[in-house]
């Protein structure tokens, strides 16, 4: 950290911002003496910090790799607080195998942490200016650890990365071989966190409604697309046997917005969909996709498009899952349906449904096996 916040302060000092500090830019070289030294590569994108739009100019580049970007970057805006905010979340992802404040350990000491949370604040001109200083003090708060405490701290790093307990995109298990949970967390692009696009699909990220941060992702589809993870053949065997639960933060806008678990080759798909409808957010669980749409269905009166927290959680010992929205049990005895199975896995996206295109956004997607 020492390093890679004195070669940053050496581009800094002429002016230069790096503008895509990730770790594949992070290089370590073996000296003649044995000794490791950080260098950093590919200044591609880097920017001279005093170069400003002209007036005439509508559009803006926005450059960079979206899982270490600062906020700033989105609106085409960089600097080198830009980069002290990147290297705030590559030192989060060494800590707890993630790059979010959320995944390092509870282990590691408060004066680390907050020196974490000062690099990351969401206004640039909020964060620490020197980076040199910065990475001095982070690092200088990690090693006053007592030597007890630091393996303490490693073991639980450890720990996060073999059980996959990070934010965004993540996995938990009690046997390697058979992750227990998978969490989409916005607003991460989920192409980054382990998902695939499946058919056309554009996401963007979304800002907060105060617009001082980042919660959600926004999904684009001009027909039907989905992001999709694939579960193994033992995860399907395990939840259709213990008991699964589905639960999805979303918000339709336009079309149908929905989130699925398919149990191909070993059961049914199961679907959780808002359709748009005149003065009302249809949920429904489908039952048939094809000749025509059906489904198990609930109206729920719209005056604007709204963030609900959808849980569908299924029963072995009846065979069927049950819907609760916010809390509150709304159907039941939902059995899925066998059509358009592809083996997908969790899947969320959007798609028509009597619209022109299909937008939705997302807050989180879990998908849990019970232990």
């Amino acid at each position: 950290m020492r390093q890679i916040g004195s070669a940053l302060s050496a581009t800094h000092a002429l002016g230069i911002a790096h503008r895509d500090l990730k770790p594949e830019n992070i290089m370590l070289q073996r000296l003649s003496d044995g000794a490791e030294a950080v260098k950093l590569i590919d200044f591609g994108i880097a920017k001279v910090e005093k170069a400003r739009l002209d007036a005439a100019i509508t559009t803006v580049m926005i450059a960079g790799t979206v899982r270490y970007m600062a906020p700033e970057q989105f609106s085409g805006e960089n600097g080198s607080a830009s980069d002290i905010y990147s290297l705030a979340l590559i030192a989060c992802e060494m800590l707890g195998g993630h790059p979010d404040v959320r995944a390092v350990s509870s282990r590691v000491n408060s004066r680390a942490k907050r020196a974490l949370e000062s690099a990351l604040a969401f206004r640039p001109e909020q964060r620490p200016q020197q980076v040199r200083a910065w990475s001095d003090e982070f690092a200088t708060a990690l090693t006053s650890q007592t030597r007890r405490n630091f393996a303490i701290a490693a073991a639980g790093s450890a720990g996060l990365v073999a059980g996959g307990a990070f934010a965004g995109s993540r996995w938990y298990g009690t046997r390697q071989d058979t992750p227990r949970v998978v969490e989409y967390t916005a607003a991460f692009d989920p192409l980054s966190e382990g998902f695939q696009i499946h058919n056309d699909l554009v996401g963007t990220i979304v800002e907060n409604p105060s617009r001082t941060g980042f919660d959600s992702w926004r999904v684009t589809s001009p027909r039907q697309g989905n992001y999709y993870r694939h579960l193994t053949d033992r995860q399907k065997r395990l939840a259709l046997a213990r008991r699964w639960k589905l639960t999805a933060v979303m918000r339709a806008e336009e079309g149908t917005t929905d989130a699925t678990v398919d149990f191909a080759g070993r059961g049914n798909r199961f679907d959780v969909n808002i359709l748009v409808t005149p003065g009302a957010d249809l949920i429904r669980l489908s039952t048939q996709i094809f000749p025509e749409r059906q489904g198990l269905d609930y109206p729920i009166p719209r005056k604007r498009p709204e963030y609900r927290r959808y849980e569908l959680v299924y029963d072995p010992g009846l065979g069927s899952a049950a819907l609760s929205i916010d809390g509150k049990s709304v159907l039941s005895g939902y059995r899925g349906h066998s059509q358009f199975q592809e083996d997908w896995g969790i899947e969320f996206g959007a798609s028509l449904y009597a619209s022109s295109r299909g937008v939705g956004t997302f807050q989180l997607v879990r998908f849990e096996i019970n232990p």
